[in-house]
């Protein structure tokens, strides 16, 4: 009798795992290197004395209800908490239909694009973004379509051209999936009048707009953009977190839609709602007072890195690179003239320092020339070290270039 066939499970993938995503995020790891990696917080910003001192409280008084599963909706008191934080900051409060929370704004991206998206459909995203929530609705069978962006965010114009010749070709688009606040990667913020654009050309459009907001409360300038849900709460699914202000481990996000989205994206659960325990011991720290001051904290503590990193930059890299210092979130996005940064990146490790080129972030056609730093995470020497090393591995690339250039002509 001869031998089975040695089996290979792999085999049996489903079709859609060709489309997971192949970029990782840059490790945290102690090897003398230094990492301008993804945006995490400044550990030194969490309130971990104040959740310590709260979570004994809520296994035991709220045990009945923090022990057992939770609502698709999320807990009440976190609803309310969250819409009073948003009003806040907003100027406009949801009413508690119109929250959804989830496990972080992934989990929201993926229940949007499991709601909404049928093989086929087009999504379509700005040509530089988050590429975890591209790779997302690739996973559900869409095409992406791209439209450029600027300094002011979201070219309206060439939004509209696009939408035209989508329907031309006879696509389906059904969301346009954007970063209006702070933009990872690019740092830029759409403006006002481009916000009444965009509201606009979706109303003519039947399109929706589902607004990323992960950076949305990391504002370090003087900067207050008006809410695309108010403008538009028919046509907008805004996704904010938790995860950029208390800490990531939290898992915490939500989505604020019209309540008959809520209550489908609702019925799309299958996971019984997200963790009640932990709802309650974060809806204690908002309805305490608590994020506020604690927020005004970390917003300073990046304020001062994002000066360390500019001012470093303009000492070691100027000569090279050009940057925009963005009036929010944890990001530059750096322009290298005239060379590759991917070529770049790989001459950095020599030099002691990791850095997250540019290629991650384009949805199509990716441009060598842009590459990614971080400034939420390192302590402020470490940033400043990292730039200086940075400058180090600039010039050696430079230089090579200039050398292969002689030898071409000799």
């Amino acid at each position: 009798m001869s031998e089975p066939a040695a089996f290979d499970p792999t085999q049996r993938f489903a079709a859609r795992t060709a489309q997971a995503p192949r970029f990782t995020a840059i490790p945290v790891v102690h090897d003398g290197l230094i990492r301008f990696g993804g945006g995490t917080p400044d550990p030194t910003t969490y309130p971990v004395e104040w959740f310590a001192a709260a979570f004994p409280e809520v296994l035991v008084e709220d045990r009945a209800a923090a022990w057992t599963y939770g609502g698709p909706a999320g807990f009440v008191g976190l609803r309310e908490g969250i819409a009073a934080h948003l009003l806040a900051r907003d100027g406009c409060e949801p009413t508690l239909d119109q929250i959804l929370i989830t496990n972080g704004i992934s989990q929201g991206v993926a229940l949007v694009a499991h709601t909404f998206l049928d093989p086929g459909d087009t999504v379509i995203v700005e040509q530089t973004t988050f590429p975890g929530s591209v790779a997302t609705f690739r996973i559900e069978g869409a095409k992406i379509a791209t439209v450029p962006l600027d300094d002011e965010g979201l070219i309206p114009e060439a939004l509209e051209e696009r939408l035209h010749q989508l329907q031309r070709q006879g696509e389906r688009v059904k969301l346009l999936y954007a970063i209006p606040n702070f933009h990872n990667p690019t740092g830029s913020v759409l403006s006002e009048a481009r916000r009444e654009q965009l509201i606009a050309i979706a109303q003519r459009h039947g399109l929706i707009i589902l607004q990323d907001d992960a950076y949305g409360d990391i504002r370090l300038a003087d900067v207050h953009p008006t809410s695309l849900f108010a403008l538009a709460p028919s046509h907008v699914l805004e996704l904010g977190t938790l995860s950029k202000t208390i800490g990531p481990g939290l898992r915490v996000g939500w989505v604020r839609a019209a309540p008959e989205i809520i209550t489908m994206l609702s019925a799309m659960r299958t996971d019984l709602g997200t963790t009640p325990m932990l709802h309650r011991l974060v809806a204690r720290f908002l309805q305490a007072g608590q994020f506020g001051p604690h927020l005004e904290r970390a917003l300073a503590c990046y304020r001062r890195k994002l000066a360390v990193m500019v001012a470093a930059l303009e000492a070691h890299c100027a000569p090279w690179l050009q940057w925009r210092t963005p009036p929010g979130g944890f990001f530059l996005w750096l322009r290298f003239a005239g060379g590759d940064a991917s070529a770049m990146g790989e001459l950095c490790p020599a030099e002691g320092v990791v850095i997250n080129t540019g290629r991650n972030f384009f949805a199509t056609d990716p441009q060598p020339e842009y590459f990614r730093l971080s400034f939420s995470y390192l302590p402020a020497e470490e940033l400043a070290e990292g730039v200086r090393r940075l400058g180090r591995a600039l010039a050696r690339y430079r230089a090579q270039r200039e050398q292969a250039a002689g030898q071409a002509r000799g």
